[in-house]
């Protein structure tokens, strides 16, 4: 915990006490007098947000779920979950700098577009195909299923 966030809270806990008394500490009155009033609060607590941070951590949650049933997302999917749950629309990079943001703790990461796009082509079909054109080949070789 920090000095400054120290003195707010035994600020919050003895109000009588001189915003001048903590300048002993190293603390400017004028500093502590702007962080108590919510003039100045910390570093990515009351910025421009999209989301709220219990929002924020819905989201993160619903895409570990989807990653815990094999489905990775897109930052196309990540920001339509966003928009559903905001209720409006967000901007065009918002998804690729929520996920790429330090201190989140997402233990999934999104495919690209070129990823995304090989497993819509991931179908039973297609995997037959393969499979034909590797017993195909191995006739053709002479290799047999127990590699002789």
């Amino acid at each position: 915990m920090t000095s400054l966030h120290q003195a707010v809270q035994e600020r919050h806990l003895e109000p009588s006490k001189s915003l001048r008394s903590f300048q002993v500490q190293g603390i400017p009155k004028s500093t502590l007098h702007d962080r108590e009033t919510g003039k100045h609060a910390p570093r990515g607590v009351n910025g421009n947000r999209s989301l709220s941070l219990a929002q924020e951590k819905a989201i993160l949650a619903e895409i570990d779920a989807y990653a815990q049933q094999g489905t990775l997302l897109t930052p196309a999917n990540i920001a339509e979950l966003a928009k559903e749950l905001c209720g409006s629309q967000l901007s065009k990079n918002w998804a690729s700098k929520f996920v790429n943001r330090p201190g989140d703790q997402l233990d999934a990461k999104y495919y690209v577009v070129q990823e995304a796009a090989r497993l819509k082509a991931d179908t039973l079909g297609t995997r037959q195909a393969f499979y034909r054109l590797v017993s195909a080949e191995m006739q053709l070789f002479a290799v047999h299923a127990n590699g002789r």
